[in-house]
């Protein structure tokens, strides 16, 4: 009886430390596929330029640069004080106005990868579908 219990507490051990290994190189693999610049599929003008150092630029006209934040990428609960899905398959967005924190947006992460960037507004269920620049 006593074995039965250690085996079943070693395998809850190995799936909970795989979860949390494919979290964390998740968010590893988003915060480096993020960097670049990011075209919107629904205004060819507007573009978000994700840096290396934390800051994203969100232009308007192609070239006029509109605000900056610094963004985040995270896999935790609570997201701009909503609570949200937390587990492997689950990261969020978050981006705060450079000069008023008070400014600060929250999005669930649908898809990113080398071609695109699909985020969802929380509490609104608007998702934006962004195409990486190859320039």
């Amino acid at each position: 009886m006593k074995y039965l219990e250690q085996v079943k507490i070693l395998i809850v051990g190995f799936i909970l430390t795989g979860i949390f290994s494919f979290t964390i190189l998740q968010l590893k693999q988003e915060d480096e596929l993020i960097i670049g610049t990011w075209v919107s599929e629904d205004s060819l003008e507007n573009r978000l330029v994700f840096s290396s150092d934390g800051t994203m630029n969100e232009y308007i006209n192609v070239t006029e640069l509109f605000e900056t934040y610094n963004y985040s990428i995270s896999s935790t609960s609570p997201q701009c004080r909503m609570e949200v899905n937390i587990g492997p398959t689950f990261s969020y967005l978050k981006i705060i106005n450079i000069n008023d924190s008070d400014d600060m947006y929250c999005y669930e992460i649908l898809s990113l990868n080398d071609e695109y960037l699909q985020i969802r507004i929380l509490g609104t269920g608007n998702s934006l579908l962004y195409k990486k620049s190859k320039l």
